[in-house]
C-alpha cells in the first residue's frame, strides 16, 4: 500500500503546478511556485500532523529559505520531525521557529539534536512546552552548533539543567545568549 507520507508528496506534487489553487491548508502554494520565497511564517495556522506532512513535501521548493516559523501548530512528534528533516538540503536557511506544536519531551530532544546540527541555522526558537528538559542535549551538540542564538522561553530546565549550557572546561566565552 501507499504510505501516508508518500501520498502527501504525491497530492503535493499534483496540488503545486495547479495555478488556480493558492494555499492549500495554509500553504501559500502561489508563492512557493513564483519561487524565491525568503520567509515563511507559518505560525498559528493549526496545520496539524498532515499539514505539517504536506508542507514537508512542498519545502523542497524553497531552495532560497531564509526563515521559517512553525510554532503553533499542532504539528506533533510526526508532523514536526518531518518538516525539520526536510529543511537538511535547504543551505540557505538561518532561522527556525518550532515552538508550541503538542510534542512529546522526547520528540521535542530530538528535534532540537536535529535543528542544532544543521550547518546554517544562526537562530533556533525551541519555545515552550516543545522541551520540557534539556538534560539529554550534550554539550558538545551546542558548542558545535552554528546557532549564535537559543531561544528557549519558559522552558524547565530542571535539576542540573542549565549545567548542560555551560561545562567546565568548555570556555568562557562559550555561553548561548537568550537561553
Amino acid at each position: 500500500g501507499l504510505s501516508v507520507s508518500e501520498g502527501l508528496r504525491i497530492m503535493a506534487e499534483y496540488l503545486l503546478p495547479t495555478p488556480h489553487l493558492e494555499t492549500v491548508d495554509g500553504i501559500p502554494l502561489a508563492e512557493v511556485r513564483e519561487g524565491g520565497v525568503e520567509t515563511l511564517d507559518m505560525s498559528g495556522k493549526e496545520l496539524g500532523a498532515g499539514g505539517g506532512g504536506m508542507l514537508a513535501c512542498v519545502l523542497h521548493r524553497c531552495a532560497s529559505l531564509l526563515s521559517l516559523d512553525v510554532s503553533s501548530n499542532a504539528l506533533g512528534d510526526e508532523g514536526c520531525f518531518a518538516v525539520i528533516t526536510a529543511l537538511r538540503k535547504l543551505c540557505s536557511l538561518t532561522s527556525v521557529s518550532v515552538g508550541c506544536n503538542d510534542m512529546t519531551p522526547d520528540g521535542g530532544l530530538r528535534v532540537a539534536q536535529e535543528l542544532l546540527s544543521h550547518p546554517s541555522l544562526t537562530s533556533i526558537g525551541l519555545a515552550h512546552p516543545i522541551l520540557t528538559s534539556i538534560e539529554s542535549l550534550r554539550v558538545a551538540d551546542l558548542v558545535s552548533a552554528s546557532a549564535t542564538d537559543l531561544q528557549m522561553p519558559r522552558a524547565q530546565l530542571g535539576p542540573g539543567g542549565a549545567g548542560v549550557l555551560v561545562a567546565p572546561g568548555v570556555g568562557d566565552d562559550n555561553v548561548l545568549p537568550d537561553v
